[in-house]
C-alpha cells in the first residue's frame, strides 16, 4: 500500500531531520504560486542528466546546473527543488515511445522558476538536453503541464501541493 502524506507529516519529519532542505516557506510559496498560475508563471527545470554515479558526469552536471541558476538569476526568481524523473536513455526515442529497459530513475536538483516566459523555459530545456519540463501561466490558462521533447504534453489536472 502507497503510503499518503500531508503538509502536517511533512513539517513534523522536518523537525525530526528526515527532511531538512524542505520547509514550510518553500512548500508555501510553491503553493503561492500555484494559485496565481492564471496571471503569473511558474515553471519547473533541471539542467542535470542521469550520471550512474561517475564522477566525471557529476562534475559536468553540477558546471551545467550552476550554469543554469545563472543564466536564470536577474530574470527570474527562482528555489532549488529535489526533483525526480524516469529518464529513456535513448535520445532518439521520443519519451512516451521509450522502451522499459532504456528508462533510468533519478533523482536530481531541480530549480522551481517564477515568472518565467514558456518560450524561455522551452529553450532552456532544449539546450541542456531535457526529456521535459513543467509550466504553468497564463499560456495554459493556470493549468500545470509537463512539456516533453518533441512536441507532446500532459496536463496535471491532479496537481496538488498535498
Amino acid at each position: 500500500m502507497e503510503n499518503s502524506y500531508n503538509f502536517l507529516d511533512i513539517l513534523k519529519a522536518r523537525e525530526k531531520g528526515i527532511c531538512p532542505e524542505l520547509n514550510e516557506a518553500s512548500l508555501g510559496r510553491v503553493y503561492q504560486h500555484f494559485l496565481k498560475a492564471k496571471e503569473k508563471s511558474f515553471g519547473i527545470i533541471t539542467s542535470w542528466r542521469y550520471d550512474g554515479g561517475v564522477p566525471e558526469l557529476r562534475a559536468a552536471n553540477n558546471k551545467k546546473f550552476k550554469e543554469l541558476q545563472s543564466r536564470l538569476r536577474g530574470s527570474s526568481g527562482f528555489f532549488r527543488l529535489k526533483g525526480h524523473w524516469k529518464e529513456c536513455q535513448n535520445k532518439n526515442i521520443p519519451y512516451d515511445q521509450c522502451p522499459p529497459n532504456q528508462i533510468v530513475d533519478t533523482t536530481e536538483p531541480a530549480l522551481f522558476v517564477t515568472g518565467i516566459s514558456l518560450e524561455l523555459i522551452q529553450q532552456l530545456s532544449d539546450e541542456y538536453d531535457q526529456d521535459a519540463f513543467v509550466y504553468a501561466g497564463p499560456e495554459t490558462d493556470g493549468d500545470v503541464v509537463v512539456f516533453f521533447r518533441g512536441g507532446a504534453k500532459k496536463t496535471q489536472k491532479d496537481f496538488s501541493p498535498n
